[in-house]
């Protein structure tokens, strides 16, 4: 445990859900918030932000929330992924088509 109470959380980061949603849903009052969504890789973004903000006195506890289904296989049943074929252009090389005229 870390010992931090909600109290001590004024800054929340998060992609998916709104930060506002997330932080009512969980009892918090941030005074600094993200909610920017990039993809694979906003988790990471949102540390940044958040020690910008941390640095810049506008908070001084943040929480980052972040979750994940695996695989991008959302709903799908478990070890489903394994089974499936990859796609073609993900297995094979793919070369340019000749140009017309080239020969």
């Amino acid at each position: 445990m870390s010992g931090l109470k909600p109290a001590d959380i004024d800054g929340i980061a998060t992609a998916g859900e709104t930060p506002v949603t997330v932080a009512q849903y969980l009892g918090l009052t941030p005074k600094w918030v993200d909610g920017t969504a990039v993809g694979g890789c906003s988790f990471m973004i949102h540390v940044r932000h958040a020690a910008a903000a941390i640095a810049s006195g506008l908070c001084e506890t943040v929480l980052i929330t972040h979750g994940e289904s695996g695989r991008s296989a959302s709903g799908a049943p478990a070890m489903s992924w394994r089974r499936r074929a990859a796609p073609a252009s993900l297995t094979a090389p793919t070369l340019p088509s000749p140009q017309a005229g080239e020969g």
